[in-house]
């Protein structure tokens, strides 16, 4: 079983994948794609903290992840995607005509990493 201010991390993550399909069946693309990259800094801060490490901004968690963990831990898609949520972070805005392949293809990709990080967080655990 996993602690509560994990799991309380996990939940907002669920909150943020429902949010994004919600949006993503709306045709609200951009909008499905912001909640659909909110859904990874949850995961990201939960497995981080499995090592006593508190992130402080959003910007650090790739850095954070590549220095604190084994390449097995995280693979590349899920290097790839956490990457991608920085650059997103710091372009936003920037960009208005997200199509809806980008955020079919995103909302999937976050739902696999939530897997893959759900699946390693209660690997650590046991």
């Amino acid at each position: 079983m996993l602690n509560s201010t994990i799991q309380s991390e996990l939940n907002h993550a669920e909150e943020a994948l429902g949010s994004a399909e919600i949006l993503l069946q709306a045709h609200y693309y951009r909008s499905s794609i912001s909640r659909s990259y909110c859904s990874i800094y949850p995961v990201v801060r939960a497995v981080l903290r499995t090592k006593g490490i508190e992130i402080k901004k959003r910007a650090e968690a790739y850095k954070l992840v590549v220095s604190n963990f084994k390449k097995k831990d995280f693979d590349q898609r899920s290097l790839k995607l956490i990457s991608q949520m920085q650059a997103y972070e710091e372009g936003f805005g920037r960009r208005v005509d997200f199509k809806k392949f980008e955020a079919e293809n995103l909302l999937h990709e976050a739902r696999l990493f939530y897997l893959r990080m759900t699946q390693f967080l209660q690997n650590e655990r046991s």
